[in-house]
């Protein structure tokens, strides 16, 4: 048993990192469109 929740909470983690890393990627990705319209405007 302390073996499967050792392995379910490196899948929670890995899962957290995977979202953390996608969210980082869309708020550049926002930041740089805004900068880029607010520079050719």
């Amino acid at each position: 048993m302390g073996q499967d929740t050792h392995r379910k909470n490196r899948a929670l983690a890995k899962a957290a990192l995977d979202n953390a890393s996608r969210y980082d990627i869309m708020t550049t990705s926002r930041w740089f469109r805004e900068l880029t319209l607010r520079v050719t405007r």
